[in-house]
């Protein structure tokens, strides 16, 4: 059986994209001044006025641009440690890779930190980011929408869910090819 998993606010209590913007960042008068803008983007975004890859682009280039990869790998590392899950879904998660299922995480948080999910077996799907001399240039790809449904065909050949568990109506295009939906609420 093909099981996915969508992971903000699914396998974790909430949104960790900005968590990690901020983990990554020095705190300083500067960071808040970002903060503060990309805050108003999202607002912007939410009613439409552009779209999720546009304002994940503004995040990295606000919060994570130039920063060395190797420093956000060990910032990702550590910052998968401190992230609340949502214990009822992993203890499900476990239980599905116990009865030999085939576990899949698909996300649109970064692949600096997702990689370091705890639980071994999982198949992993997530944005990435471009380096250019082993320092951040920009998002390369955003695991959002359509995107997820093209990113677990391309790396694993899966085109078919039997289940999956989600938040979210942005997974609409992981719906249409899910036999079974679980929808995740607090």
């Amino acid at each position: 059986m093909i099981v996915v998993f969508d992971f903000d606010k699914t396998l974790t209590q909430n949104d960790t994209i900005l968590g990690f913007y901020g983990f990554a960042s020095s705190k300083n008068l500067i960071f808040y001044l970002k903060l503060l803008i990309y805050y108003c983007l999202v607002i912007l975004s939410k009613l439409g006025f552009f779209s999720n890859t546009s304002l994940k682009k503004i995040g990295v280039f606000l919060f994570l641009k130039n920063k060395n990869k190797e420093y956000l790998l060990k910032k990702g590392k550590m910052y998968m440690k401190i992230i609340p899950y949502n214990e009822e879904i992993l203890k499900k998660l476990v239980n599905h890779l116990d009865s030999g299922d085939d576990v899949y995480i698909v996300t649109a948080s970064f692949c600096e930190y997702v990689q370091f999910f705890p639980v071994n077996s999982v198949k992993i799907c997530c944005s990435s980011l471009r380096y250019n001399h082993n320092k951040v240039d920009s998002l390369e790809f955003n695991c959002f929408g359509e995107n997820k449904v093209l990113l677990l065909r391309e790396k694993f050949g899966v085109s078919k869910i039997d289940l999956l568990y989600t938040d979210s109506k942005s997974d609409s295009s992981l719906i249409e090819i899910s036999a079974k939906t679980v929808w995740v609420k607090k």
